[in-house]
């Protein structure tokens, strides 16, 4: 039997334990909605030989185990000194990534694979022995490992080199060097950790590249190596990783594409997109309150608990075999009562979404949502309720500006935002931008943002930005909130426009008093997932990006001083401006009071004070 038709089998099993209907036994693979719909979905047709246009050939796999399971020995931890021993979730992702091939060419489906998996499953080895048999499998092979920097890139080779000095075998077969670069050679093949030199990237042809800590990884390096392999006929790519906390970048864009390629949105057969997560927060901390330490007691808290390591194998299927469960048991108690130590293991070891933990506005599972309303259906909404609400953050510099437009749907109680942003030519070409992990170009190209200015950005392109979406929506802006900063020749503009002064072009003062109820109001929306701001990736990144400032009357404001410029927030300052024109007049919007609570409405005297 195909290592993906055991594997798919292994689903089904754990599918009736997360059911109750079956006790858990080791190799019941317990999974989140991502592997069962890329298993079960597309690679089990594939696996039985139903698909029309690939099959499965196992011994271009088998060869691959056999090389992991024949010469590659482990260096370290309990396995040390002995052969590898590949599980069988890592068999069925080999038989899928170098298995299955084109009827019509013969040649390997994949070209791109994408794997997340909570940390030490083992992802780092099997990188290792993928970059070795990469080399040898191809005359003239260019096989690249890539991080963040060569020391991060240097994990997968160096665990490569240290296979090869474990095995007599390898050391016939490959000769590594350190100096002037750490490369593997194998009679014309080599594998390389790739400098951290931007110099010493491009130009390069790639037959096979590994990169590592996908989540951390500037969008310009994964360009360069994709683009690389542009002359093989078979190249490999393979990003492996955790969550991690950096948000709106290259993470975020491959998570989000792939995502929409399992659940067939999107029609890409060259990609592979495995990623094992916990669904939430509670499948983590999954606690029973009991109150007292009878016999019983103690029965359901063992169940329970058994019950709670039974779910982590969403995001370690390497767990017991691979992965200690006792370490992990002992990571999460201390995380249990230390919020960055939290942090850090559910990003870490069990994938759900972070950001660092300072002072933040939101936790990134309030802040995903993948709604989204389409262009006929918000012309609909404007037919019956042409009013809407403009928010403005403007930067005069080369820096980046926002507008963000809220439609209300009455019947379905929520708030649709729309938001456009602008950089200048110099920000974009800037240092700052190139080497930020921001992929602004893809965000340009997907008409996300658009480019102002050469220098600085011209306050008329957003001006004109306003008659571009009221004519193509219908819509008439009754508020547009703005922050006066640098604002005058918008509101002039505006004005000149038909727009009224103090009546349609209103202030909103950035103090804690003012935007206190607007960013609790946007908070309480996101939260019930009924503000949809269209699956926007950059508005998604600049919410994460928000930490507060808390004044001596627990009012709150974005903290505009952040140490790390490239984490911006205009697109989600853009929002709470607007939010301030619902807060002061959400009756008219939404007569239901959606996400008001028991906010305190402040007169605009006291917002100034």
């Amino acid at each position: 039997m195909s290592h993906i038709l055991e594997y798919c089998d292994s689903i089904r099993n754990g599918e009736l334990v997360k059911k109750g209907l079956r006790d858990y036994r080791l190799g019941d693979a317990i999974v989140g909605d991502l592997v069962l719909k890329a298993y079960l979905d597309l690679l089990e047709p594939v696996a039985k030989g139903t698909d029309k246009e690939w099959y499965l050939d196992e011994s271009a796999s088998e060869a691959f185990i056999y090389f992991a399971e024949s010469f590659c020995v482990q260096s370290e931890g309990d396995g040390a000194g002995k052969l590898y021993h590949l599980e069988l979730f890592q068999k069925a992702f080999a038989e899928a990534l170098l298995g299955i091939k084109s009827r019509a060419t013969g040649l390997r489906r994949f070209t791109e694979a994408i794997l997340i998996i909570g940390r030490k499953n083992g992802k780092t080895a099997f990188a290792s022995i993928l970059g070795l048999y990469l080399t040898i499998i191809e005359p003239g092979a260019r096989v690249y490992c890539a991080a963040t920097t060569q020391k991060q890139a240097r994990e997968v080779w160096d665990g490569a080199t240290a296979m090869i000095d474990k095995s007599a075998e390898l050391q016939h077969i490959f000769h590594h060097v350190v100096f002037p670069a750490p490369i593997i050679k194998f009679r014309d093949s080599r594998f390389e950790a790739l400098s951290n030199d931007p110099k010493k990237q491009d130009g390069l042809k790639v037959s096979g590249a590994i990169i590592d800590e996908i989540h951390a990884l500037a969008r310009r390096v994964y360009d360069v190596l994709v683009q690389g392999t542009s002359t093989r006929r078979e190249p490999m790519v393979l990003e492996i990783g955790s969550a991690g906390f950096v948000r709106g970048g290259l993470y975020d864009d491959k998570y989000d594409y792939g995502k929409k390629v399992v659940k067939k949105v999107i029609d890409d057969p060259s990609l592979l997109f495995i990623c094992y997560e916990q669904e939430n927060r509670s499948e983590v901390t999954l606690e029973l309150n009991l109150p007292n330490d009878s016999d019983e007691a103690k029965a359901a808290k063992k169940a329970r608990n058994e019950e709670r390591e039974h779910l982590w194998l969403k995001s370690n299927p390497g767990l017991y075999t691979i992965k200690r469960i006792d370490r992990l048991e002992g990571l999460v108690t201390k995380a249990m009562n230390d919020p960055n130590a939290m942090n850090e293991v559910l990003t870490k070891d069990f994938n759900i979404i972070g950001v660092d933990c300072k002072a933040i506005f939101l936790k990134p599972e309030e802040i995903i949502n993948d709604r989204f309303y389409t262009d006929d259906q918000i012309k609909e909404l404007v037919k019956s309720q042409r009013r809407v609400i403009g928010g403005l953050d403007l930067s005069l510099s080369n820096d980046m500006s926002s507008f963000t437009t809220l439609v209300f749907d009455k019947a379905k109680d929520e708030i649709i935002a729309i938001n456009m942003n602008w950089i200048s030519q110099e920000f974009l070409d800037s240092e700052q931008a190139i080497q930020s992990k921001v992929p602004w170009r893809a965000w340009i190209e997907r008409g996300l943002v658009r480019i102002g200015g050469q220098h600085y950005i011209d306050p008329k392109v957003i001006v004109d930005y306003t008659d571009e979406a009221r004519a193509k929506y219908g819509w008439t802006y009754q508020f547009i909130h703005y922050d006066q900063y640098a604002a005058e020749p918008f509101v002039t503009s505006l004005e000149h426009r038909g727009y009224a002064r103090n009546v349609t072009l209103l202030t909103t003062y950035q103090g804690t008093r003012s935007l206190n109820a607007p960013m609790r109001i946007a908070k309480a929306v996101l939260q019930a997932h009924k503000l949809i701001y269209q699956g926007n990736p950059v508005m998604r990144w600049a919410l994460s990006n928000v930490e507060t400032v808390t004044d001596n009357e627990g009012c709150i404001k974005p903290n505009k001083k952040n140490a790390d410029r490239s984490m911006k927030i205009d697109p989600a300052a853009s929002l709470f401006d607007a939010m301030k024109g619902y807060e002061k007049n959400y009756q008219m919007f939404l007569p239901s009071g959606l996400g008001m609570g028991d906010i305190k409405i402040r007169s605009e005297k006291e917002e100034k004070e």
